[in-house]
């Protein structure tokens, strides 16, 4: 486990108890680390967690969380690496997971330990390919990007 902004270790995140007899959960000592280290990073890992939760404390916590889609920088960044995903029940999100075999959807955080549990070492190795290719043929900004220059081109003139 590794806290997304760097300012905190995952052991500060997560309560230790559910996962404190588990071998194979490691929490990344690091509080920071640089884009350039995450493919390493990413590489050893068997499963990315993305979970939304919108709590309507702040305009970027209600429905942005709500109807994040497939914006969320986390979930292509996993999908980009092949790194299949765990999510929470949101939408358009857990709709691809589910469709394209791209890793787990839960209903609930608490639900995290047992799925956990039930993975075995073969589902990276049979979702990643489609996670590739999901990346690829949904997510990368080549597929969109000459169309957005084009577009931006057309404004400025």
């Amino acid at each position: 486990l590794h806290h997304r902004y760097g300012n905190r270790s995952a052991e500060d995140l997560v309560s230790k108890v559910a996962y404190a007899n588990k071998s194979n959960v490691f929490f990344s000592p690091f509080k920071t680390l640089p884009m350039r280290e995450l493919s390493r990073l990413l590489s050893a890992v068997d499963i990315g967690i993305a979970f939304y939760r919108p709590d309507f404390d702040h305009p970027s916590s209600g429905k942005n969380l709500s109807f994040i889609g497939m914006a969320s920088g986390k979930l292509s960044t996993y999908l980009q690496h092949g790194v299949p995903v765990l999510v929470n029940e949101l939408g358009e999100i857990s709709t691809h997971v589910r469709k394209y075999g791209l890793g787990r959807v839960v209903n609930h955080g608490r639900d995290i330990p047992a799925t956990l549990e039930q993975l075995e070492s073969s589902d990276r190795s049979s979702s990643s390919e489609r996670c590739y290719r999901f990346f690829e043929d949904h997510l990368d900004c080549n597929l969109c990007g000459q169309r957005l220059v084009v577009k931006i081109k057309t404004i400025l003139n």
